[in-house]
């Protein structure tokens, strides 16, 4: 009889008998309580002794909310081995458009030429922002695509990349504290030791990551690691990313924006500071007139001041190329030899612009 040194399961199980056996490769391994079958997805994984290697034995649905996971030892008697988590993650129903436009509650290529999106969304904040969430799927749907909503309890960057990849969208839209991947590198500018969060691991759906010191952070990807796929994300600073206010009205301003209530504006702004004055207009004229430009690249005149000024003024896109960080923007200014400063304070309290979308090189 095979030692299993461990047995785990993610997700909701489904049973039809009050316990029932799971069979892998011939062998019974586990034990799973449970009655009703409804809902979910699960994956059962046996590992050996060193953790390393796991076999996937079987796919599952159920009720059970969390169970007991036993294995089978020689002599067939069960053995509890852990406490199985409530599944992670749980598709909504669709929300419904109104009776003049339900024809779009039916998925088809004329009214949904551009894909599928996956709206994953934090278990902790759902709840407060499940109407918000409904009207963000009837929006992208009128512009051609097809929005699912699934709600996502803990878990990690693996198994959230595993789902994502499975149901082969074209576009992610991340709600919340969703786990993200992180990315470590020993050699970055300077030698110096950096890490950060990285959500290209969730766009790239074909390249291969490896951690292979342990730690929960990537350091090296093989394969092909282009994009297949957008991933957005909506997190807040507040309440672990799931700041139900701020996500609300975020998704208010984005519906609004959509009916032309925010104004619009055919202007671009090109702030790019002395490092990157070879950038000139940032491309943004295989996008724009040049009439609705604003161009700023001159070293001596890229200041703080200047900028702060511009941002005030309505336009649709902001390129600002600066060296930041996620406290302050950071200004050279020749003439004083030193940077002036933008805390990020002045636009969250003191003045915030009026732009509509910003590229933060």
């Amino acid at each position: 009889m095979v030692d299993f040194f461990r047995v785990r399961v993610t997700g909701r199980c489904c049973v039809g008998l009050s316990v029932a056996a799971i069979w892998c490769g011939g062998l019974v391994v586990a034990q799973l309580p449970g009655r009703e079958c409804v809902e979910g997805e699960i994956g059962i994984y046996v590992a050996g002794p060193d953790g390393a290697s796991q076999m996937r034995c079987t796919t599952l649905e159920c009720t059970n909310d969390e169970v007991s996971l036993f294995t089978i030892d020689p002599n067939g008697s069960p053995v509890e081995r852990c406490v199985v988590m409530p599944r992670l993650k749980r598709k909504k129903p669709r929300p419904s458009f109104p009776a003049d436009e339900a024809y779009r509650n039916i998925k088809t290529s004329l009214h949904y030429p551009f894909g599928d999106i996956l709206v994953l969304v934090d278990d902790d904040v759902y709840t407060q922002v499940s109407a918000s969430i409904d009207q963000y799927v009837l929006d992208i749907g009128r512009d051609g695509y097809w929005g699912t909503i699934h709600v996502v309890q803990g878990g990690t960057p693996t198994q959230v990349r595993s789902y994502i990849r499975e149901r082969s969208p074209v576009g992610v839209l991340l709600v919340g504290g969703i786990p993200a991947p992180w990315f470590e590198l020993d050699n970055d500018f300077h030698g110096v030791h950096s890490e950060f969060p990285c959500d290209l691991y969730y766009m790239d759906t074909n390249g291969t990551w490896h951690d292979p010191d342990g730690d929960g952070k990537f350091s090296d990807v093989t394969g092909n690691m282009d994009p297949e796929i957008w991933v957005g994300r909506i997190w807040t600073p507040t309440s672990n990313g799931n700041d139900g206010v701020l996500i609300n009205d975020y998704f208010a301003r984005n519906h609004d924006f959509r009916l032309g209530m925010l104004g619009h504006a055919r202007s671009a702004l090109a702030f790019v500071d002395d490092d990157w004055v070879g950038f000139d207009d940032c491309a943004f004229d295989e996008q724009f007139p040049s009439s609705v430009i604003t161009k700023y690249t001159n070293p001596n005149v890229t200041d703080a001041d200047l900028y702060k000024a511009e941002v005030n003024t309505l336009r649709s896109w902001v390129q600002l190329c600066a060296h930041s960080s996620t406290h302050s923007h950071a200004l050279w200014v020749p003439s004083q030899n030193q940077n002036e400063y933008i805390q990020v304070a002045y636009f969250r309290d003191t003045n915030p612009p009026n732009s509509h979308f910003y590229n933060l090189f």
